[in-house]
């Protein structure tokens, strides 16, 4: 009944509307009465119910049946309000021909043909704009939506490839280790397989996060280190200086991992040239600094370790990640974060150079 009673209202508006129209248009015509009012107001009210009926059949037939406003909307308006133009235009032209046949009218000119259908093409133009501009709008917000809603699901699908990848690349560095461990020093070994336990704990409960607490990874980042140093003793120096403010904000998980790991695949580490390790805040920022001594013979690399983390941050951040060097020193810096909520965050730029 409530459906009803807005179409009932609907088409009184339009009724009105075209008579005041009308009215106004043909006002001339009716003062000096070359032109029958009654005859002329019944036919609009004749033209307009079965405009009004058209209307609404084209509107369920093409809106419903015909065009996609899901995938083409801006295409599906366009087409609408074109068929709309057209079926007023056509309907006019058969109502002034029933007008001449049945009340026996003047038969018009081709001028007075091509005008009226003009103003009747015009007013349908004018009522489907109104009737189906908040449906376009609508679709088309819709789209734009689900277009975000796609590219947010294929970030989020990369995002995990990526971070898939680290803990089998960083499991077989630690294996390698351990190895190695085992037949020099059997007590360092079983320490080592303590630290290592405490670390894959950590992979797995981070497995569904995409940020952490930096004094979560920090922790983590320590026990990782430790390892280092029990093969590696006095060769391996690893310093921390990040202020509290900073250990309440999140950064990416595994990043402080694979960037340590990262520094000790790829540098000379010796007792004549110790590996030295820093670890500090500047600016938003979170540095994992060494000092640059590449391996005469470089290690086998699969392109994980800094690709990983700033495709990682590409998709979730704005904020670059920071990549500079010189003859000394290598760093890194990964931004910090005040949520660990990323949705907010933009995919926009790709690492630069500090």
């Amino acid at each position: 009944m409530k459906k009803v009673m807005q179409h009932i209202r609907s088409y009184g508006i339009i009724l009105v509307i075209v008579t005041m129209i009308n009215i106004v248009y043909n006002f001339p015509d009716y003062s000096s009465g070359r032109t029958d009012w009654i005859t002329e107001l019944v036919m609009i009210f004749i033209m307009t119910s079965i405009g009004f009926i058209g209307f609404k059949g084209l509107n369920h037939f093409f809106l419903q049946h015909v065009l996609n406003w899901n995938t083409r909307t801006e295409k599906s308006f366009l087409v609408f309000i074109l068929v709309s133009a057209c079926f007023g235009a056509l309907l006019v032209f058969i109502f002034m021909k029933l007008q001449v046949a049945i009340f026996h009218t003047p038969q018009p000119s081709i001028d007075a043909y091509i005008k009226n259908m003009i103003y009747s093409a015009l007013l349908f133009l004018l009522f489907t704009l109104g009737a189906t501009f908040g449906k376009f709008i609508n679709h088309w917000k819709q789209g734009i939506e689900a277009a975000a809603n796609v590219e947010q699901l294929l970030a989020r699908s990369q995002l995990e490839s990526l971070k898939n990848q680290v803990n089998p690349h960083f499991l077989f560095n630690a294996l390698n280790t351990l190895t190695s461990l085992i037949r020099e020093d059997e007590d360092q070994a079983v320490s080592f397989v303590g630290q290592l336990s405490r670390i894959l704990r950590y992979a797995l409960s981070q497995e569904t996060n995409d940020t952490v607490l930096v004094q979560t990874e920090l922790k983590i980042a320590d026990a990782y280190m430790k390892i280092c140093q029990q093969r590696f003793k006095q060769k391996l120096v690893f310093e921390v200086t990040i202020s509290d403010m900073v250990m309440q904000q999140y950064i990416l998980s595994h990043s402080i991992l694979m960037l340590l790991e990262n520094a000790l695949k790829h540098n000379e580490i010796s007792r004549q040239r110790p590996l030295v390790i820093l670890m500090y805040d500047k600016e938003g920022y979170l540095f994992v600094e060494n000092n640059y001594q590449p391996r005469q013979s470089a290690a086998p690399s699969n392109g994980i370790g800094l690709s990983n983390i700033t495709g990682r941050y590409r998709l979730l951040t704005h904020l670059p990640v920071l990549i500079s060097s010189d003859e000394a020193s290598w760093r890194v810096g990964i931004p910090v974060m005040n949520t660990r909520n990323t949705s907010d965050l933009l995919p926009d730029k790709k690492a630069t150079t500090w």
